[in-house]
């Protein structure tokens, strides 16, 4: 999920702790809940830091050994030791200690759930889980979290009422979403002439009843379309170009770091007076007949890279600050 979506998640899984007597038995208690569902549920995404060292660190390093069975034990430790500490609390560690481990691994759960996914078995599997049940924002979670916090801080009803309602509606929303992603995997199945050595996936929108649908072909080519309310509308066909720079960009740190977490990528090569570009794209994520999320190596004549990137590219000032780099290194 989104760092909005794990915000309200944190401050539901507060409101929920009020049922908790030992919670609601003293102030600082209360206080110290209420932050470490809070900050528990950013927790595993505190990785973003590696971002300060190169945008192929932080792509490597997010939702991995962070989301991981050992870091989520070890973000509850911190976190309910350091507060209990703050707090100068006498008792009620092990209540403490439960509501920052239940906020530390929903948010792990809840991004199993989405396209990027996470790898969550570490150690024991470095496999990339995601479900693609869930987009990354839904606006259903969103939105009723929103509604249970307006109705407990402006004490519209006992958040011992509202919080128990809400995580009822979203464990039935949850279920409704699994079946309902069952149910059309099944019916696609059906409806699409699919050989054995070719895989089908459906991949979620913002939009409940539309969802973006992808095969993988035999030959490593991507067939991509659209399921909207009971329609299938096919947009494009996407391959790989044959450039001998392509499998040359594989070993760069930028597009093995794009790969180190996905296996569906397609490559383009761009030719220039003053060289070459290489573009690898994630095809998951088309959005408006563009591949946002990329891996960008540009190389001079001599096949020597002139500059990089990897991450989402959606802005086309930064993909000319890199085409202005890349030609002012080749000079």
């Amino acid at each position: 999920m989104d760092t909005a979506s794990h915000f309200v998640v944190g401050v539901g899984l507060a409101g929920l702790s009020q049922l908790d007597p030992v919670v609601v038995s003293q102030p600082a208690m209360q206080t110290a809940v209420i932050l470490a569902t809070i900050i528990g549920s950013q927790a595993p995404d505190f990785d973003t830091i590696t971002r300060l060292r190169s945008n192929s660190v932080y792509i490597r390093q997010h939702r991995g050994i962070s989301h991981s069975i050992p870091a989520v034990l070890l973000w509850t430790l911190i976190i309910s030791a350091s507060l209990y500490m703050l707090f100068h609390l006498n008792d009620g560690y092990g209540h403490l200690l439960s509501w920052t481990l239940l906020a530390v691994s929903l948010h792990v759960g809840m991004d199993l759930f989405n396209t990027y996914g996470t790898q969550a078995l570490r150690p024991f599997s470095k496999v990339w889980i995601s479900w693609n049940i869930i987009h990354i924002f839904d606006p259903f979670i969103f939105i009723t979290h929103v509604i249970a916090g307006v109705f407990w801080i402006s004490h519209l009803a006992s958040p011992t009422i509202i919080f128990p309602v809400l995580y009822i509606v979203i464990g039935m929303y949850y279920v409704i979403r699994v079946s309902y992603h069952s149910y059309l995997m099944k019916k696609l199945s059906r409806h699409i002439p699919i050989h054995a050595d070719e895989v089908l996936t459906i991949i979620p929108t913002v939009r409940y009843r539309i969802w973006h649908i992808m095969i993988k072909m035999k030959d490593g080519n991507y067939k991509l379309g659209t399921y909207n309310r009971g329609n299938i509308r096919w947009v494009e066909q996407v391959s790989s170009d044959i450039h001998p720079l392509i499998n040359k960009s594989r070993q760069h740190r930028s597009v093995s770091a794009l790969q180190s977490f996905t296996k569906h990528t397609i490559a383009h090569v761009t030719e220039h007076h003053w060289g070459t570009v290489v573009r690898w794209c994630d095809v998951r994520y088309r959005h408006r007949r563009q591949y946002p999320f990329v891996a960008i190596v540009f190389y001079d004549h001599d096949e020597q890279p002139l500059a990089s990137y990897v991450g989402w590219l959606n802005d086309q000032k930064l993909y000319k600050r890199l085409y202005s780099e890349a030609k002012l290194s080749s000079m």
